[in-house]
Parts: C-alpha cells; sequence; structure tokens
C-alpha cells in the first residue's frame, strides 16, 4: 500500500503556495510600509522641522526607543488573524474538506504548510520594511540602535506568531466561518472582558475596591491590551515586553500550534459546515458568553435606576432572553431550535445573579478585610483625593517598611475605621461629594501578595485618622524625605514663591538671590526658602487643614533628558504654605511688605508720574489726602506696592489706597514713612 504522503513535495507545495498568495504579501508589504517606513519618515520629518536642534536628539531617541514601533505591532497582530482566517477558511467548506483528504497528503502536511507559507510571507515582509524603516531612522538620528531595532522586528514576529497560532486554535473547534470568527472573538478578547464586567461590578458594589492581582492579570490576556498597556517602559522610555510575559506568550504560541496540529488531525470531516465540531464546546462558550451578558445587561438596568434590585433582576433577565435567542440562531441556525438549551440559560441567570449577591452582600468581608500585622513587609499610603499633596515621590505616595512599619500598621487601621463610622452616611449620600477625603493603602506581603483599599470619609475622620501618625517625627520625615535631603537643591531646575502671582522664581542654589529691583528691600535666595520650607515642615502637626493655604511653592525638577516646559510642568511639586508657617511667611513678608513694583524705573521718569494721588483708608475706602505736589508724589511712590503683592499679616488699619494717573488701587504701605499733612488731610 503506497503511503499517503508518498507523491508529496513540501518545497514544491510550499512554493506553489507563496506564488498563489503572492497577493497577500502585497497587502501586507503595503500596510507594514505604512506602519514601517512611511510612519518613521514623517514622525521624524516632523521632528526635524518643528523643534530647534538642542531638543531634537532627545525627542529623537523618546520616539525610536518605543512609540515608533507600536503602530507596526498592532498591523502585525491584524495580519496574523486575517493569515490564520484565509489559510484555514478552506476547512469550512465540505467539498474542499473531502477534496483535500482525498489526495494522497497528511493533515498534518497541510496545516504545516500553510503556517509556514503565512510565516515567509511575513517574515520577509517585516525584514524588508524593518530595513528601510532602520534605514530612515538613521538619516535622522545616527545614534539609533540597530540591537533595539532588532529587539523590536522579534516582538512584532512574535506578535504575528501569537495572534495567528490563536485564531488558528479557534477555527479547529468550529465548522463554519461565523463560528470561526466568533470563537476567535471569544479567544482575544473573552478574558478581558470577563475581567472589565466583574471590575465594573466590584468598583460598583465594593466600597474600598481598587484592584485585584488576578484580575488585573486577566485583563491583560489579550494581544490589544497587551500592547496598550503591557509594555515595559522602562529606563529611557524603552517599550519592550518583560521576559516573564515574553516567555509566556511563546508557551501560548507553541501550545496553541500543537492543540490546533492535534485537533486538526481528528476533525470529523462530516461536521464542516456546522458552527462547532465539537458539540460539548458548545456549553462552556455559551454559558461564559450568558454570564458576562446578562451581568452587563444587569449593570446597565442597576445604575440607571440609582441601584435598584429589582431592575437588575429585569435587565438580567431580558439580557438573558435576548443571548439565547442569538446565540441558538448562531449555533443552530434554525429558529425552530429556539427551546433546546433554555435550561442552560436559565442556570446562567442564576449564576449572575448569585455573583450580584456575593458582591452586593459583601459575603466575603472584602470592604472590612485586613492582613495580619506580621504577614506585611511594607505599607504604602497613596492620596487618593488629589486635594493634597504628599512629597515622597511623583505618584504622591509615602512608602512604609521597616522601623516605620507600625506607622504604616496603624494609619491603615486609622483610616478604615474612618471609612466604617462614616460608611452609611456617604452611602446614603448625605455627604456632600466635596466633603468627601479618601486615603488609598497597599499592603505587600512577605508571601509576595498586593492587596490595595481606598477608604473614603468626611475631612473630621479623615483628620483624626491621620493625626497621632502624622504628629511622629519619623513619619514626617519619610513622608517629606526628598525635602529634606541635602541634595535637593542638585535635583531642582527652579522654584517659585506664589502668592496670587509669582513673587519670587530662581534657581534653587545659594548664590541665587531675587533680583527684581524691589526699591528699598530685601533680596531672597533659593537656599533660604528651602531652609524655611524645612524648618516648618519638622514643625507642622496637622496634615489636613481646614483652612486654604496663604500661598505656594512650586519646585520644578531637574529632568535628565532636559525635557521641554510641558514635559517638566507635568512633574512639578506643589506645597501649600499656610498662616502658622513662620520661617515661610517671614520670607513671604520681605518680598511683599518691602514695597518693590513692576518696573519702578518707569515711575521715576517725571512724564509718567500721576499729576495727582488720592489716598484713601485700606480698610473701608475713606478718602483721606489728596496729594498734588510732584515731590510729595515722588517721596510717596518707593513705599508703594501693588495690591496683588501684598502679603498676608498686613495691618490694613495702616494701610491706604492710592489713585491717579496710570495706578489704579494701589496699595500704599506704612513703613515708618508718614507722608506731610496726613493728619491734616491736605497737601
Amino acid at each position: 500500500m503506497t503511503p499517503k504522503s508518498s507523491h508529496f513535495s513540501f518545497s514544491r507545495s510550499l512554493g506553489l503556495y507563496l506564488k498563489a498568495y503572492w497577493w497577500l504579501g502585497l497587502l501586507s508589504g503595503l500596510f507594514m510600509l505604512l506602519a514601517g517606513p512611511v510612519l518613521a519618515y514623517f514622525s521624524l520629518y516632523s521632528i526635524r522641522s518643528t523643534l530647534q536642534l538642542a531638543d531634537r536628539a532627545g525627542a529623537y531617541r523618546q520616539l525610536t526607543e518605543g512609540g515608533l514601533y507600536l503602530p507596526g505591532m498592532l498591523v502585525a497582530v491584524m495580519l496574523g488573524l486575517a493569515f490564520a482566517f484565509i489559510f484555514s477558511a478552506y476547512q469550512h467548506d465540505r467539498v474542499q474538506v473531502d477534496y483535500r483528504h482525498a489526495l494522497p497528503v497528511k493533515r498534518t502536511s497541510w496545516m504545516v504548510l500553510y503556517s509556514t507559507a503565512g510565516l515567509l510571507i511575513f517574515a520577509g515582509v517585516l525584514l524588508v520594511m524593518g530595513a528601510a524603516s532602520y534605514i530612515i531612522c538613521r538619516a535622522f538620528y545616527p545614534d539609533m540602535s540597530l540591537v533595539l531595532h532588532l529587539r523590536f522586528m522579534l516582538e512584532t514576529l512574535i506578535f504575528y506568531l501569537a495572534a495567528y497560532a490563536v485564531t488558528l486554535l479557534a477555527g479547529q473547534l468550529t465548522g463554519n466561518m461565523v463560528g470561526h470568527v466568533g470563537m476567535a472573538a471569544l479567544f482575544h478578547l473573552g478574558l478581558p472582558t470577563v475581567a472589565l464586567i466583574l471590575t465594573l461590578w466590584m468598583q460598583m458594589e465594593l466600597d474600598t475596591f481598587v484592584s485585584v492581582d488576578w484580575l488585573d492579570k486577566l485583563a491583560m490576556w489579550s494581544l490589544p491590551t497587551l500592547l496598550l498597556t503591557g509594555l515595559d517602559y522602562g529606563e529611557g522610555g524603552i517599550a519592550l515586553l518583560p521576559m516573564g510575559t515574553r516567555l509566556w506568550l511563546l508557551a501560548v504560541i507553541i501550545l496553541a500550534l500543537a492543540l490546533s496540529l492535534v485537533l486538526y488531525r481528528r476533525r470529523p470531516s462530516e461536521r464542516s459546515g456546522y458552527t462547532f465540531i465539537y458539540p460539548v464546546t458548545e456549553y462552556p462558550v455559551k454559558g461564559l458568553v450568558v454570564v458576562a451578558g446578562t451581568l452587563l445587561a444587569g449593570l446597565a438596568f442597576y445604575s440607571m435606576t440609582e441601584d435598584a434590585v429589582p431592575a437588575f433582576i429585569v435587565g438580567l433577565i431580558i439580557g438573558g432572553v435576548i443571548l439565547h435567542v442569538i446565540l441558538s440562531l448562531l449555533f443552530h441556525r434554525n429558529v425552530h431550535q429556539l427551546h433546546r438549551g433554555l435550561i442552560a440559560t436559565g442556570i446562567c441567570i442564576l449564576i449572575s445573579f448569585g455573583i450580584f449577591q456575593v458582591l452586593h452582600q459583601d459575603i466575603f468581608g472584602f470592604d472590612d478585610y485586613l492582613p495580619e500585622d506580621q504577614d506585611v513587609r511594607q505599607v504604602i499610603v497613596t492620596d487618593a483625593s488629589g486635594n493634597r499633596t504628599l512629597i515622597e515621590n511623583p505618584k504622591q505616595e509615602v512608602r512604609l517598611s521597616g522601623p516605620l512599619l507600625p506607622q504604616g500598621l496603624t494609619l491603615a487601621k486609622n483610616l478604615q475605621a474612618g471609612y466604617a463610622k462614616d460608611a452609611d452616611r456617604v452611602q446614603a449620600g448625605r455627604l456632600a461629594e466635596e466633603a468627601l477625603e479618601g486615603g488609598q493603602v497597599t499592603w505587600k506581603l512577605d508571601n509576595g501578595q498586593t492587596i490595595v483599599r481606598r477608604y473614603t470619609m468626611d475631612r473630621p475622620s479623615l483628620n483624626e485618622a491621620y493625626a497621632p501618625v502624622y504628629a511622629d517625627d519619623a513619619y514626617r520625615a519619610r513622608l517629606y524625605k526628598d525635602l529634606f535631603s541635602e541634595d535637593l537643591p542638585k535635583k531642582l531646575e527652579s522654584l517659585s514663591l506664589q502668592y496670587k502671582q509669582v513673587l519670587y522664581h530662581g534657581e534653587p542654589n545659594v548664590r541665587d538671590t531675587y533680583t527684581t529691583n524691589p526699591v528699598g528691600g530685601q533680596p531672597v535666595s533659593g537656599a533660604e526658602i528651602i531652609t524655611a520650607l524645612k524648618e516648618d515642615l519638622a514643625a507642622r502637626r496637622q496634615f489636613i487643614r481646614q483652612e486654604p493655604p496663604v500661598a505656594e511653592l512650586i519646585f520644578a525638577p531637574r529632568l535628565e533628558d532636559g525635557g521641554n516646559y510641558e514635559k517638566q510642568s507635568a512633574f512639578n511639586m506643589e506645597i501649600p504654605i499656610y498662616a502658622d508657617d513662620q520661617a515661610l511667611m517671614a520670607l513671604l513678608n520681605r518680598l511683599t511688605l518691602t514695597g518693590h513694583l513692576d518696573g519702578p524705573e518707569d515711575l521715576a521718569d517725571p512724564g509718567l508720574q500721576p499729576g495727582s494721588l488720592t489716598l484713601r483708608k485700606a480698610v473701608d475706602g475713606e478718602e483721606v489726602l489728596q496729594v498734588t505736589d510732584p515731590a510729595a508724589i515722588r517721596d510717596l511712590l518707593p513705599f508703594t506696592v501693588p495690591e496683588y503683592l501684598i502679603g498676608p499679616g498686613l495691618d490694613y488699619n495702616k494701610a491706604y489706597t492710592l489713585d491717579g494717573g496710570g495706578l489704579i488701587d494701589v496699595l500704599y504701605v506704612l513703613r515708618g514713612h508718614e507722608p506731610q499733612g496726613l493728619e491734616k488731610g491736605q497737601n
């Protein structure tokens, strides 16, 4: 008996396949051309034409170490899907299946043949377009790394193979193109969709929910979400797959291809044309779709009726009926088969309701859970409300471990106690939204697990939670460790002191002083401001303040790559200054009460001086003096300051407004100088 593959030449058949699908290579080349060389040229050209020479290198580096390759990876995913659908399409046609399986060729050879053809087509296109992209990048940016470019090309190939392998596996479980597309969508998007729906429900029903590790990982397992959110932007902004993710993808590729091969060899030819090749797969697919879909439908009704449980049940039933009809028509393509699977649909609806009840009643005590103290190695407290500034790092969080772990554990317990005290009022809506405050706590456990909770309460409860911990000198030193650091001036590009407008702006070194002509005032240096800040932070005892700050300090960090202003401003640190910050208030008063004007040299020009001045009491606006003598006006001007520069602590009983000429509501400040005739109310 002649072996089935005795007359089969793999290399000759591969050549015929490549020749037959030349158009697929052409289309792939056009897509990769747009996503590779064309995009590279116009992106780099735009940088060269819009940025100054000094700024180009950093922009080139940032672009060529990440963002430039993402479109090509997305195109690779789409081509992997398309290749799998196109090359395995014959499996859904009974006539073609019978014809191919009657030839003296093993089924294994068919799958290896068309998979190899697809790989060669894509790899050839990738090599050509990758080389063209590299040449273009080098023309603009000679320091472009060839090794890094090759790594991105390799990852692009991995994304193609992953999309192809998973889609090919979906085709081995289905017998028509509708089923193939649906199963592929389920494989590629099913896990993130389930994770999203469960996350929405947990956010709705669990007050302290922030995230759960296994849901976050589940949401990552699709190629689109992995591309958009799973890349590792490490040092230098390079967007590459972490090694662990890369190994997982390779394992998925190998497993999916191996399963595809096994299932294809055992595939019953007579099931071609049916939605499911193996009827047993119908029930898990239907169960997953109906449970996820009914939870989503129930969520829509539930949220539209302000969390009414009866509305959720109505949405659950309506969603279940609609999905049952749609899936029955897709699965059986016969309206007379609608009665099939009704019991299974009902069970899925009950499962959805059970999931809702578990979350709604918080049966597992999610909101009240605290890990055991002995299991915790680090506590991270984050400013969840965004209304205050935690100084330790740009993420606005303080990490407490080692000697400070007890403070972290105490603060976490205090925050949960504050949440528990106010939970009923928050849920009932008896607290105004603007009155709510919050803190987020992350526990890092010894076993590697991470637990995150967000606690919302009113401001007095939050202040009560923080008070005993913030009063501890060690906690405050940790909270403000970057500000207490001797290296702080080296890390800053500039600092600004603001009261209604910028009063000081300069570099934070000892030699720098406030250089605007203060007309008799005293200069202030950046070093003095930093020293005063440290002194006041060391003396603070209240973290949560009821009163608004008087002024603020803005620290602009020095960025390693020199970044532009917009990028730098995103990392600016804003530090509020309160009335009881004695050292900073003293500097603020020096700047605002010494009488500096915006451009006092202009007022020295007699032609620009007002012909007369009217003095009014600042406290009530009563007119007290008219000044018309030019010499008297010149004597007054050095002791005036625009009202928006007046610092806190000013005694308004000793201040007057001046009107006249170019001066409008300018405040005259008495500093041991009293104009002649003030008491008599005459010139």
